[in-house]
């Protein structure tokens, strides 16, 4: 319930404060409940204006991180690299392994399925293939650790990175008729 207490929230409060006052300058806007990305057209002192702004609202909602170059929005670090956009997996400094273990009373295949999925979550959310390597090996560990069989997980690995390279190029893909 309180997730859509949150959105309810969210939307009256971006309206009348965020959208509608800064639409100008707003490029991009993406909210997650109350977890917001804000592209902005204009200079940095009016970026400042803006969350002085906000926060000296009567209001719960404060903006909590502001780059120029890097920013982390839900489970992905978004930075500007040699000029382009990039982005790869990011997990909060305080996040524990908290996987589901395989000895849990949990269906077969909820637990054949997890690997695959956060595999190739590393895989997809990655724009740059030399951290996948690092995060690869961490996700790997943390299903060790969480009793997973070494051997299915590197068969997930490799499905995973084979997707990843169909994503990358759709034109090998093969269209079906």
């Amino acid at each position: 319930m309180a997730p859509m207490y949150a959105n309810a929230y969210m939307h009256v409060f971006e309206e009348q404060h965020i959208l509608q006052p800064y639409s100008e300058q707003i490029i991009k806007y993406v909210r997650f409940i109350d977890d917001i990305l804000i592209l902005w057209r204009g200079f940095v002192v009016d970026v400042k204006q803006f969350i002085q702004d906000i926060t000296n609202l009567p209001s719960p909602i404060k903006i909590t991180n502001i780059d120029e170059k890097i920013v982390q929005y839900l489970d992905l670090e978004i930075f500007i690299k040699d000029n382009k956009i990039e982005y790869q997996l990011y997990s909060k400094p305080t996040d524990r392994n908290t996987i589901l273990h395989f000895t849990s009373a949990h269906p077969e295949h909820i637990k054949k399925s997890l690997p695959y999925t956060q595999f190739l979550r590393v895989f997809r959310n990655n724009s740059l293939n030399k951290y996948i390597e690092n995060q690869v090996e961490t996700m790997y560990n943390k299903f060790l650790t969480r009793g997973y069989n070494p051997y299915s997980m590197q068969l997930y690995i490799k499905h995973d990175n084979q997707c990843k390279k169909y994503l990358e190029h759709p034109t090998n893909l093969r269209h079906r008729d």
